[in-house]
């Protein structure tokens, strides 16, 4: 019975290791902390990727820094996926014009 509670530990602990390590470092902050982030940093994020604009949205249930982007990235260009630990979404709108 021993021998089954160790083992069992061994792989709860794996799976919460793995669980983790896919995370990539991303947690779900909460709400007011990526408000905080975002104004501070709206500019560097805006020049970062040359976008058009930024702002806090939704991806399914977490938060997340929607940078909005006037042309698609190339393909050398390097993607960060999230800003302090918090998810980026690109959005690609298009040119912005006047109406």
């Amino acid at each position: 019975m021993r021998i089954i509670l160790i083992f069992g530990s061994f792989i709860l602990i794996g799976l919460l290791f793995i669980n983790c390590k896919n995370k990539k470092n991303v947690m779900n902050h909460p709400l007011e902390d990526i408000r905080a982030v975002f104004k501070q940093d709206k500019a560097l994020i805006i020049e970062k990727y040359n976008a058009t604009g930024a702002g806090i949205g939704k991806d399914g249930t977490q938060y997340v820094i929607v940078v909005y982007l006037e042309n698609k990235l190339k393909p050398n260009e390097k993607v960060i996926s999230n800003w302090k630990g918090i998810p980026i979404k690109l959005e690609f709108i298009g040119t912005i014009k006047p109406q």
